[in-house]
């Protein structure tokens, strides 16, 4: 629990992982690609989120980006995402996929 930490003098840090983004915004709109509505819809997640686990002050909602730009729409290898490799997704194009989403951390 987040608030035992607190009794000892330590405060805590909760992370969302990278690929703790929710699949239906993978299947609706291709998730983190969609720099319009995915912000939209991952702040009541990461806010129910936040709610659920008590007093915790310090919070990462995306860690790892590079993980997510890189990994999940380059080659596939972690978490659900697009990309070229068809044992890995069914559709997406590695060679732009994560050049999109590593603009977005850079610059939105």
């Amino acid at each position: 629990e987040a608030d035992d930490p607190l009794e000892d003098g330590i405060t805590p840090s909760i992370t969302l992982l990278h690929c703790d983004v929710l699949d239906e915004l993978h299947r609706c709109y291709v998730g983190l690609l969609n720099g319009e509505q995915f912000p939209i819809d991952h702040e009541p997640y990461a806010r129910a989120v936040i709610e659920s686990i008590g007093r915790c002050t310090h919070w990462i909602t995306l860690n790892e980006r590079w993980c997510s730009a890189l990994l999940r729409y380059s080659t596939g290898s972690t978490a659900s995402g697009p990309c070229s490799d068809r044992k890995h997704s069914d559709v997406g194009d590695s060679c732009t996929e994560h050049w999109i989403d590593g603009h977005k951390l850079l610059v939105e």
